[in-house]
């Protein structure tokens, strides 16, 4: 018995031009979505609890698998040294964010030495107008409190302060 082979000819034709139209739409849609893909982190997320006061004080370190450093407090007055080298030993050269979630001496009491010894992108507080005195300072006749409130100010040459609404 004889094969027919009649009408093969078709057929390999209709295959020809189904694939190069799935390699056309592989072309233009696939693979510009598959390299848009962001690439898998190469590290871990790093949490770091810096030791910033002798009862009350806050200060975090993340640094993220990418590599961008964002620091949540800098700890009580005078502490800013200790963020400084903690930075330093993480290898931390800018921080992409810096978030200070309240004025009061224990979260933000190192800020200026921070402020003025690494590069900062972004400042972020929770949107309390600091030009005006806070009540533990209106209420205590010596300025005592005050002093949290002089520590923010405009980064000079770069980064933007950020208001959160409260």
């Amino acid at each position: 018995m004889k094969r027919s082979t009649r009408g093969c000819g078709c057929a390999i034709a209709v295959l020809i031009i189904l694939l190069g139209a799935s390699a056309n739409v592989g072309w233009k849609w696939v693979l510009p979505w598959w390299r848009s893909r962001p690439p898998k982190p190469a590290g871990e997320l790093q949490v770091h609890v810096l030791d910033v006061g002798p009862i009350e004080g806050d200060s975090i370190l993340i640094i993220s698998p990418a590599g961008k450093a964002a620091l949540i407090d800098t700890g009580d007055t005078g502490k800013g040294k200790v963020v400084l080298e903690a930075l330093k030993r993480y290898k931390v050269e800018r921080l992409d964010y810096f978030i200070a979630t309240e004025p009061h001496s224990d979260h933000i009491g190192g800020a200026d030495e921070v402020l003025n010894g690494v590069k900062v992108g972004t400042v972020i507080d929770n949107g309390i107008d600091l030009s005006t005195p806070a009540p533990e300072a209106a209420a205590n006749p010596k300025g005592k409190g005050a002093k949290a409130n002089r520590l923010f100010r405009q980064i000079p040459g770069g980064g933007e302060t950020k208001r959160g609404a409260t």
